[in-house]
């Protein structure tokens, strides 16, 4: 049976009990809000990222230099949607939870939670002065020019091991950062409230066999777009 990425509702994406900061393989997905090509396009079965492509790729790169405990498997981005599997090493150590949430306070920018998620600036309309404000200090350790090579890397920091939740969320923060800084100052395609959708698909890797056939799926995804059920 062909690996289904879309069979995990978000009602029931979390294995109740489980815990996500211990080590494993996660098989991960992200899609932009509403389903929206902002990422690049496919073109004879590759896919041919855009600067906004190339911007979540090199911050997918950066999560060992944040997080310790963090290894980057395969991954795939998408027209409209991410793919990626990471591996947590080590162990799970105690008082994690307020470190966690320093890590993501430290790097929310220009952004409210509302019920746990993250909202931005709606690009629809020219932004009013509370907002521009908002939008300048987004990414404010960002270079002027969202692509350049270095502008993704993160402060250097050590922190104890942390789980996928606050990967993921450190992850959409920083590629909608820079998401709007290239909106503003390149003319990427504007979104609508927010760059990602809420939450995200979340798979346990529990064997050898299932991480390759999940690769495989990863590696091959741009070639079955015209088949693929996220477009």
């Amino acid at each position: 049976m062909p690996f289904n990425p879309n069979i995990y509702h978000r009602r029931s994406i979390r294995l109740k009990g489980y815990d996500y900061s211990q080590p494993g393989l996660y098989f991960l997905t992200l899609c932009c809000q509403n389903r929206e090509c902002l990422l690049g396009k496919i073109e004879d079965h590759q896919m041919i990222l855009n600067e906004a492509g190339n911007m979540v790729q090199q911050w997918y790169n950066e999560l060992p230099h944040k997080f310790q405990n963090i290894r980057c498997h395969e991954m795939v981005v998408m027209p409209n949607h991410f793919h990626c599997i990471i591996e947590i090493i080590g162990e799970r150590l105690p008082g994690k939870d307020s470190v966690e949430n320093d890590l993501v306070e430290n790097d929310l920018i220009g952004f409210d939670l509302v019920g746990g998620d993250l909202v931005g600036v709606d690009l629809r309309v020219d932004p009013s002065t509370a907002n521009q404000e908002r939008i300048d200090s987004a990414g404010a350790d960002l270079q002027a020019n969202p692509i350049a090579a270095n502008q993704y890397r993160s402060p250097p920091i050590c922190p104890p091991p942390v789980g996928i939740q606050v990967v993921m969320q450190w992850f959409k923060i920083m590629t909608t950062n820079s998401y709007i800084q290239g909106v503003k100052n390149c003319g990427w395609t504007r979104f609508k409230d927010k760059f990602w959708q809420r939450d995200y698909f979340e798979h346990i890797i529990r064997n050898e066999r299932s991480y390759h056939r999940i690769a495989e799926y990863i590696m091959n995804n741009p070639g079955s777009w015209e088949d693929d059920r996220l477009r």
